[in-house]
């Protein structure tokens, strides 16, 4: 990525829930949401697998993913990530594949390995029940689904469906380690990069990964998504107290209390104790959370120091309200534009080009704003 090159902007939703919002409420607001995200331009719109999770009401993405994109024109849809311990690579082919037939050119399937489950809820899920198919190859096996190149032990292929213009649904292997990195790299994948999660692991991550890459049909060249906890607020006081109630969760788990995360209002209300401050504290220094010009401030050291092709937002914060205006802050630091991005990477369009979106040109940004690169 050149210094002054347009980085496209995604979103990533959480579809988190209050002690005051019903699964079912939640469910709506995201949607609206995703429409929102669209009108702004923003190029894909992914949502979090959690299981058994008091503070969040997403535990089947494809479900919510078809909604979504019949809910919406052209924003891509996809998972951020489907967890492939707890699903056949069959099955997850068949899931996308069929999406991707309803709503050709727009769905994306990401990936990875996270828990997204307490111990408990794993086990119910089927985890422990027998020997695990190391990851790596659930990865291959979910590939050659995709790709058409299955077959059953004795040599009858196996069909999924799929985009009616013949082009596999684009997958992307998120993660935060170097062993994540390495094995989307080996198989030629594009890498989103958990920086919302780990930060300090981005640099080495990525690192691991383009040193890793190895050419595929999917992609010629590495392509790197690095995902942030982006919290735009009016002030920098303001996008912290959006940041509180997830930070108030956090707590309560931590302490082993019952988890019910409050909403912005009532986690106002709350005296700060120092352990929630010091992670908040923590928070703004590694992720995007600030008044606008902070945000494009934040997103410019995470682009200079990173060099991704795409950056992907996300806002741990209730009520779909206030992430919305969250975006809506954000988008006032980027001018809006035709961008040929995602970069193509086999040559002509990879894994889901993102255009007419929203992206930022963070080289020769002045006051701290970020701009667009318009395309022609």
């Amino acid at each position: 990525m050149t210094p002054a090159a347009t980085v496209p902007l995604s979103v990533l939703d959480l579809v988190p829930t209050t002690a005051d919002t019903t699964a079912a409420a939640a469910l709506r607001e995201v949607t609206a949401l995703a429409r929102a995200a669209e009108e702004l331009d923003f190029g894909r719109f992914w949502v979090t697998e959690f299981h058994g999770s008091p503070i969040t009401a997403n535990a089947s993405p494809p479900v919510l993913l078809a909604h979504i994109a019949a809910a919406t024109t052209r924003i891509r849809v996809g998972s951020g990530a489907m967890l492939l311990p707890y699903h056949r690579p069959l099955l997850l082919a068949e899931q996308f594949g069929t999406l991707a037939a309803l709503h050709p050119g727009r769905v994306d399937l990401g990936i990875g390995r996270g828990s997204g489950a307490g111990r408990e809820t794993a086990r119910l899920l089927g985890v422990g029940d027998a020997p695990p198919t190391p990851y790596a190859d659930r990865v291959r096996q979910l590939l050659d689904h995709l790709a058409g190149r299955a077959s059953t032990d004795g040599g009858t292929p196996v069909r999924v469906p799929g985009d009616p213009g013949g082009a596999p649904v684009p997958v992307y292997l998120l993660g935060s380690h170097v062993e994540s990195a390495e094995l989307a790299g080996r198989n030629g994948l594009p890498y989103v990069v958990g920086h919302h999660l780990a930060p300090d692991r981005g640099v080495d991550a990525v690192a691991a990964y383009r040193a890793a890459f190895r050419a595929s049909p999917s992609a010629a060249r590495p392509h790197t998504v690095v995902c942030v906890q982006v919290v735009c607020g009016e002030t920098d006081d303001h996008a912290r107290a959006l940041l509180r109630p997830i930070v108030v969760a956090g707590a309560q788990k931590g302490r082993g209390e019952p988890v019910v995360m409050p909403s912005v209002e009532q986690a106002s209300a709350l005296p700060w104790t120092e352990d929630e401050a010091a992670v908040v504290d923590a928070l703004c220094g590694a992720q995007a959370v600030g008044s606008p010009a902070t945000v494009a401030d934040r997103l410019a050291e995470i682009v200079a120091r990173l060099a991704p092709d795409e950056i992907m937002v996300t806002a741990s914060v209730p009520g779909a309200p206030d992430r919305i205006r969250s975006l809506e802050r954000l988008r006032s630091v980027v001018d809006p534009g035709v961008i040929d991005s995602p970069r193509s990477v086999n040559g002509a369009r990879h894994c889901g080009h993102v255009g007419p979106g929203t992206g930022v040109d963070l080289g020769s940004s002045e006051q701290g704003e970020a701009r667009v690169r318009t395309s022609a």
